[in-house]
């Protein structure tokens, strides 16, 4: 498989659950991309970052100057050919291309879960 995972608010979130998991799929042989919307060039600083939160990852993606996350992640998940994102943005999850499996890590302090349902 592969699968991608955004590092604000999703790894950061959790990190004891994604050091886990990640390390058991990257043992597993499957593909674990970091796909982060953080300063271009700041890739260094980031995979200090990882390291520190004990992630394992085959690919760390950063953007390129001017490029917008929802459009920026749609594309990088269409050229990985993800299998899954996990993500705590809807607005980048709505965007993932078809194929790409979305899992939604909700801030309830940031989406009122009782709204959402209650629109659906």
């Amino acid at each position: 498989m592969r699968i991608g995972l955004d590092l604000d608010d999703t790894i950061t979130a959790l990190p004891e659950w994604f050091s886990v998991v990640t390390k058991a799929l990257v043992a597993a042989g499957h593909e674990v991309h970091v796909i982060t919307y953080r300063s271009p060039g700041t890739e260094a600083e980031v995979q200090v970052e990882l390291a520190e939160l004990g992630i394992e990852y085959t690919g760390l993606h950063l953007p390129s100057a001017g490029e917008l996350p929802p459009a920026w992640k749609s594309r990088v998940a269409g050229e990985l050919e993800l299998d899954l994102m996990i993500e705590d943005s809807p607005e980048v999850l709505e965007r993932m291309p078809e194929g790409t499996a979305r899992m939604w890590l909700c801030d309830p302090e940031v989406f009122d879960l009782a709204r959402c349902i209650e629109v659906l």
